[in-house]
Formats: C-alpha cells, sequence, structure tokens
C-alpha cells in the first residue's frame, strides 16, 4: 500500500553517545507531528496505528552517522507481510464466499464504496451495488458457479489471482439465451485493496473458449476457419 497517502516519516535524534534523544513521526500529506523520547512509545503509537489502519510503508530517517533504527526496519517488515497475507485472505474470501456461495452480506466489509471492475468483456460496475449486481449476474447465469484458486499472488496493495471458473449456462447473461451446457475456464485478476477492502479490480479470461463451450459461437477445429 505505498503511497503518498499512507505513508508516515520517523525521525529519530541520537546524541553524541547514540543514544536516542528525542523522535518524532509525521503523517505525509499533514504538518501534525508527534514527539516521543523513547523507542518503546513510538513503537507502541505505530503498531497501534498499523492495527486499526493496515498502514503499510514506513520511512525511517535518521541524523546522526546514518545510523540505523532496526526496530522499525522489523516493524515495517513484519506490517507489510501482515497487510499483503490479510489482503489475499480477505480476496480468497471474496471469491469463496461471495461468488461461489452467493453471500452479498459480506459486500459491507470486503468492498470498498468507491470500488470499480473492469473486464475484458467491456464491462465496468461501480460502488458495492455494482459488486453485488455482478455476482448476482452471474450466478444467475451459472446457478453451480465455482471458482477455484489456483494461484495468488501479493505486493503492496495489490492481489493477482490465477483461478478456474466453472458451471453450468442455466439462465440468461447478458441478453445471451441459456444453452445447458457447462463451461470450464481459466480467469485473472489483479485487485487492489485499501484498509483491507477491496476497490479496484481487472479481470481477464478466456472469452473465445467460454463462448465455444457454451455452445454460443461454433468451436473452431482441424480444417474449419
Amino acid at each position: 500500500m505505498a503511497g503518498y497517502y499512507n505513508t508516515f516519516v520517523v525521525r529519530i535524534w541520537y546524541d553524541e553517545a547514540g543514544k536516542m534523544a528525542r523522535g518524532r513521526i509525521q503523517h505525509i500529506g499533514s504538518q501534525i507531528y508527534t514527539y516521543f523520547e523513547n523507542l518503546e512509545d513510538m513503537n507502541l503509537f505505530i503498531l497501534s496505528y498499523y492495527k486499526t489502519k493496515w498502514i503499510a510503508n514506513v520511512q525511517v530517517i535518521t541524523n546522526l552517522n546514518n545510523r540505523p533504527s532496526l526496530e522499525y526496519l522489523e516493524l515495517i517488515k513484519e506490517e507489510k507481510q501482515m497487510s499483503t497475507e490479510q489482503n489475499k485472505a480477505n480476496q480468497r474470501r471474496i471469491f469463496e464466499e461471495g461468488f461461489n456461495k452467493g453471500d452479498l452480506s459480506i459486500t459491507d466489509e470486503l468492498i470498498a464504496q468507491n470500488w470499480v471492475y473492469r473486464g475484458a468483456e467491456g464491462i465496468e460496475l461501480k460502488g458495492p451495488d455494482g459488486f453485488k449486481q455482478f455476482i448476482t449476474m452471474y450466478r444467475t447465469a451459472f446457478p453451480d458457479l465455482n471458482i477455484t484458486v489456483h494461484d495468488m499472488l501479493a505486493e503492496g496493495d495489490k492481489v493477482a489471482t490465477v483461478g478456474i471458473i466453472s458451471g453450468t449456462f442455466k439462465g440468461s447473461m447478458m441478453g445471451i439465451a441459456p444453452t445447458g451446457k457447462s463451461l470450464k475456464i481459466t480467469a485473472m485478476a489483479i485487485s487492489r485493496f485499501i484498509d483491507g477492502k477491496e476497490f479496484e479490480v481487472l479481470q481477464v479470461m478466456d472469452q473465445l473458449s467460454m463462448f465455444q463451450q457454451l455452445g454460443i459461437i461454433p468451436a473452431m477445429g482441424p480444417g474449419k476457419k
């Protein structure tokens, strides 16, 4: 979640003996400074903020012989790991509870108010209502819809997922009448999270294979053009 809006600058002053003399924390984007006399209080402050806000980018600045603050470097590493793992867990819940089970109650917990979906098929949906519409559309068309996560990677505020989408086309979708045929295709989604909520999704799937499997367009074979 690196960025202007979620960066702290931590400055630590040391005395000539190498002992911390004073510490200051500034949240970038504001002129608000908080001063501390010891590392313990600074740790408590940042840990408390992290646990509630999932801030994942801290810059550490020192001013005496460029002394490293190992306490904060370890804190950054630990909190970044916590943030990415939480984003992955929330992404998996969106697939398993939202799409596979049709549980729309997860929307308030996992979907941001400014959520936006962009698909290769030209669909663009926005907001929590757009998320619910998206799930309802697919589960109406495929009542047995199932998304199986094949691989998932996270870095910063992004989560990339490769999965298998399967289901039986039993309800109309985007004006296309159901054919009763089944599909099994590979899809990829790249999502961005803020404060543990998904707020942007870009999805790519094998649409040609999807339409062929569902009988919407003829399958290509040897000698066919």
